[in-house]
């Protein structure tokens, strides 16, 4: 987390990071932040309505530590703080799911005027084996537990949790990350400039209603 200069524009970016091989991922708690991750996100966004800089987050967490370490410090305190803070800044927020998007872990840094989503990502209340294991007590049916999530970019935009996919390369971002990550810089930037016809409380308002719409029921 820190300001960054995009393209000549000052912004705050937030995001997990998950690492590569196996020993970056133990490293970086497989991108299980913890409370002080979450913390330290406030910490960002307050910086940014300060100096009136627009917030570009970056999801990829399966979701938050889980440990008891975690809740003795507070975990789901700091993830609320961290949404509140969010739908109280008045400057343009573009959060993009580049991996996985999983539970608070992700809407923690996720309450944004734009949602964009990677073409193979994943966005869901709950890991897959997660849910597998509290409604079936069973792990090894997360396949089944996934196909009922509905976790893929195309439901996600479909239930209007996303405004945007971004495309991938064949065979997956991974396998040519520069164009990946021009797509993603190319969507950021196109809503950045969108949204700066709006002003400060509109920003916040339209970041309000665009939660408060999400959720659809049917009636038998």
């Amino acid at each position: 987390a820190g300001p960054a200069n995009f393209d000549g524009r000052p912004v705050m970016v937030v995001g997990h990071q998950k690492g590569r091989d196996i020993q970056q991922r133990a490293y970086r708690n497989f991108a299980m932040a913890k409370p002080e991750g979450y913390r330290k996100a406030v910490r960002m966004f307050d910086m940014a309505e300060r100096f009136r800089l627009p917030v570009v987050t970056f999801v990829d967490t399966p979701a938050a530590a889980p440990g008891v370490e975690s809740e003795s410090r507070g975990i789901s305190e700091a993830i609320a703080a961290s949404m509140l803070k969010m739908f109280e800044l008045t400057v343009p927020v573009v959060s993009v799911v580049i991996g996985e998007g999983g539970s608070g872990g992700a809407i923690g840094i996720a309450c944004a005027n734009r949602v964009l989503m990677q073409q193979h990502a994943i966005y869901s209340v709950i890991p897959p084996e997660g849910c597998a294991a509290i409604l079936w007590r069973d792990p090894d049916k997360g396949p089944q537990a996934a196909a009922a999530l509905k976790l893929t970019s195309q439901a996600a935009i479909e239930f209007d949790l996303v405004d945007e996919i971004l495309e991938e390369p064949f065979g997956g971002a991974h396998r040519n990350p520069t164009d990946a990550a021009a797509t993603v810089k190319g969507a950021i930037e196109r809503h950045l400039l969108d949204l700066d016809r709006f002003s400060p409380q509109e920003l916040k308002q339209q970041r309000y209603d665009r939660f408060r719409s999400l959720g659809r029921f049917e009636t038998a």
